[in-house]
């Protein structure tokens, strides 16, 4: 079976001893009201995807367990509480997760839902077009966006959301409108000008233009989903193959993974 471009797999046993649980299996933040966590449950589906061990009922049960945290104007939103947040928040990582959950579902299975899924997947980035500005997921700068996994003020650009989100937008491309292929092309420009703020050599960082080091898994992670997109789109990323290349070479490396570790 198909799975997302990056590998989740390794996350699959954190996920699987998630403390509270569903009817349905499905991590929850309260099982009153199966309220998710989006990351949690989108990254469990998706390791649960590339095990091969999800049915067509358990796809459709997840998208109905997804929908009690998507909001009239289709953002995927969670009531986590956060040390510098309380309250109901979005974010892009979110956006991007939901987008490629959709994509997957019209590529690989419940296609005789593809109308409503592909309608859906157009009102997620137009959500992210429209209120990301308030939301605070797609914040316009002079001349590209700022994509933010976390609603602080600081530190809420995370290397690895904007990349999901930037891959969810490249699965969905022959189904954006004229305003959505804008939209991209923004996204596009954002990604390289942010992996460069992320490039530490050998290493990325985890949040761009701070000290904090990816840890190896989140580093594999920014490899993965790097890659595809230098595959997917090479006219526009390929300008980021050498910082894949050494990225990649860095992984291997037991120094450049102590040192970022330290």
């Amino acid at each position: 079976m198909k799975g997302y471009p990056a590998d989740y797999t390794w996350a699959l046993k954190g996920y699987e001893l998630w403390a509270l649980r569903s009817m349905d299996d499905i991590p929850v933040l309260n099982k009153l009201t199966n309220e998710i966590n989006p990351s949690a449950v989108l990254g469990f589906t998706f390791a649960k995807i590339q095990a091969d061990k999800l049915t067509s009922d358990d796809l459709l049960s997840i998208l109905k367990t997804l929908e009690i945290n998507i909001d009239e104007n289709y953002g995927l939103y969670t009531t986590q509480s956060l040390t510098s947040h309380v309250g109901k928040w979005h974010s892009i990582l979110y956006q991007g997760l939901l987008i490629s959950f959709l994509v997957w579902l019209r590529d690989n299975s419940l296609k005789e839902y593809n109308g409503q899924v592909e309608t859906k997947i157009r009102r997620c980035i137009d959500f992210a077009i429209d209120y990301g500005e308030n939301c605070n997921i797609c914040v316009r700068k002079d001349g590209y966006v700022q994509l933010n996994e976390f609603p602080n003020d600081e530190l809420s650009e995370v290397l690895n959301g904007s990349l999901v989100y930037a891959v969810a937008l490249e699965s969905a491309t022959t189904l954006l409108s004229k305003r959505q292929k804008e939209h991209l092309e923004l996204v596009r420009k954002s990604i390289c000008i942010l992996v460069d703020r992320c490039d530490k050599g050998l290493w990325s960082l985890y949040q761009p233009d701070t000290g904090n080091y990816a840890t190896p898994d989140y580093h594999n992670l920014h490899i993965s989903l790097l890659g595809h997109l230098i595959r997917t789109n090479r006219c526009c990323y390929g300008v980021l193959e050498p910082v894949h290349k050494r990225w990649s070479l860095g992984a291997k490396s037991m120094n450049a993974r102590l040192g970022a570790l330290i």
